[in-house]
């Protein structure tokens, strides 16, 4: 273990047998995935890395790594304690081992829609717990993945890939309506701002329809309100703030609007925009 450790930032993961497991986080500039210490069997519990800082604190780089995997226990059993209702079997394979791999992505990011939403069904967690922080870790890293592509050919990859798991995860009521289109138009922007090309990926016109669609509050009165917002009920200054996020995230994507109603509402609350809490 300590040779291990002495190579550099490590993960470690804890077998279903209570086995714990210790790997480099990469060798030779190569990472490791976390499931090669188990070839893709289930665990307890697993952490992607364990910092310099963390291996750091004591000179007994042993005791130092048991001591942070005995945080995560606690962790662990914490989330035992909270979902005792459930077979601590079960919520360990539904929350700790059943995240999206890396190589799980590259695969659903050459599959059609279709099988995509078949394949994500067939895979998320039953429990309602696990299934919100599954998707929520899923699109976390689609959408990286998408921003930190190299070639063009990858960039539209991920970002077909992140529109299809923000439109079921809302269509399955996982994401909020107002926080999957901000995601999504958010997405398109940066999608068009990075050579992006493809109208048929992102239907603009649509898009932005739906953003201002989702605003709770008419615009005319939202120009009154503005004015003394601070005296507003939290619910209503709520809904100017709603209006806000949707309104900046459509943004980027204004100019590539072609329809004229949807282009003409845009720029009036664009206008209205940096008045709003």
């Amino acid at each position: 273990m300590n040779k291990c450790l002495r190579l550099g930032p490590g993960e470690w993961n804890t077998r279903t047998n209570g086995r714990i497991q210790v790997i480099p986080k990469t060798v030779v500039g190569k990472r490791f995935p976390n499931t090669a210490l188990t070839r893709g069997a289930p665990v307890r519990a697993a952490a992607r890395q364990i910092s310099r800082a963390e291996m750091a604190t004591t000179s007994d780089s042993t005791s130092t790594i048991i001591a942070v995997i005995t945080c995560h226990a606690i962790a662990v059993w914490t989330l035992r304690w909270v979902y005792s209702a459930a077979p601590v079997s079960h919520l360990a394979m539904e929350v700790f081992t059943m995240l999206v791999s890396d190589a799980n992505l590259n695969e659903l990011g050459h599959l059609d829609g279709k099988d995509v939403l078949a394949w994500l069904h067939h895979h998320q967690p039953d429990i309602a717990q696990g299934r919100t922080s599954w998707w929520e870790n899923l699109i976390t890293r689609v959408l990286q993945n998408m921003y930190q592509a190299e070639s063009a050919g990858d960039r539209h990859r991920f970002a077909r890939l992140a529109s299809l798991t923000i439109k079921d995860a809302v269509d399955q009521g996982i994401t909020g309506s107002n926080a999957g289109a901000v995601r999504l138009a958010n997405l398109a922007g940066f999608y068009f701002a990075h050579g992006g090309h493809d109208d048929l990926l992102f239907d603009v016109d649509r898009l932005v329809a739906s953003c201002l669609d989702l605003i709770e509050i008419p615009i005319e009165r939202a120009k009154t309100q503005v004015r003394h917002w601070k005296t507003l009920p939290i619910s209503d200054i709520r809904a100017l703030r709603d209006a806000k996020n949707l309104v900046t995230a459509c943004e980027l994507i204004g100019g590539r609007v072609r329809n004229s109603h949807t282009a003409e509402r845009l720029s009036a609350w664009l206008e209205l925009r940096d008045q709003l809490p």
